[in-house]
């Protein structure tokens, strides 16, 4: 892991340094090439591990890590080593890294990001293993299929980084990454209204039947008061969550709510 982590940003700087002039791009790419491992090596890594064991598996990994250090060492060029102008001990670099407060935001959110990513996924992966999911090696890989999206929307950053600048993309990715994470937060959750069904199957109702002309006037539902007139107080929000289970069931529901949190 701290080999593969220091090849990663010696990578990063080896492009920075050699694509001044669409660096964002660059990027862009090398992390596009990234998350594409990412998914095509966890799906054949639950499939590797399913036929031979996790502990083979790893040896397979680690051949793989060394054809890519061999190809890396044939098609990179070495640059040439800018001259030391003083020794010192080996932090103080790191102490001057540090002394400049946008290193230290650009760390901090860095650190973030690495750490919900992980956290989330090994929460993921507990949760899908164990009762009543039990679900297989070979299924929870394609769990990763949720990296897909990103192999087009990098690329994209890259683009609008370009464009904008890092410091507005930045505030745009992180956005969407907070929008992502109210729905992840509220769909860990029940949706807890008592009277969620009764919404639910209003707005599915007057979503079927047009939306203003199939608001109830009398109660449809209960069975003492049957055909009596009622006031829908929440017609709008019953035809958004109807809409919402049109287009994506329960699951689309669930976003929607965490959406309006």
């Amino acid at each position: 892991g701290l080999f593969m982590a220091a090849a990663f940003t010696l990578t990063l700087a080896h492009l920075a340094e050699r694509c001044a002039v669409r660096t964002a791009n660059a990027l862009a790419a090398y992390v596009t090439g990234v998350v594409a491992s990412n998914l095509i090596g966890r799906m054949t890594a639950a499939y590797v591990a399913s036929l031979i064991g996790a502990e083979q598996s790893f040896l397979f990994f680690a051949l793989l890590n060394l054809a890519g250090a061999a190809l890396v060492m044939a098609t990179l060029h070495s640059n040439t080593p800018e001259p030391i102008a003083r020794m010192g001990r080996f932090w103080a670099p790191w102490l001057e890294q540090l002394a400049d407060p946008a290193l230290r935001r650009t760390f901090a959110i860095g650190f973030l990001i690495l750490f919900g990513f992980i956290g989330v996924f090994t929460y993921v992966g507990f949760v899908l293993m164990r009762p009543p999911h039990a679900l297989s090696m070979t299924a929870l890989g394609l769990v990763f299929l949720v990296f897909l999206p990103s192999m087009i929307t990098t690329p994209l950053a890259g683009t609008v980084t370009r464009s904008t600048g890092p410091g507005p993309a930045c505030s745009i990715s992180l956005s969407v990454a907070l929008f992502g994470l109210i729905g992840l937060r509220i769909g860990l959750d029940q949706l807890s209204d008592n009277s969620g069904f009764t919404h639910l199957a209003t707005g599915i109702r007057m979503v079927a039947h047009g939306v203003l002309p199939a608001i109830p006037r009398v109660d449809p539902y209960t069975f003492t008061a049957h055909g009596k007139a009622w006031v829908v107080q929440s017609w709008l929000a019953e035809a958004g969550v109807g809409w919402a289970y049109r287009l994506g069931g329960q699951h689309a529901v669930t976003l929607l709510c965490g959406a309006t949190v």
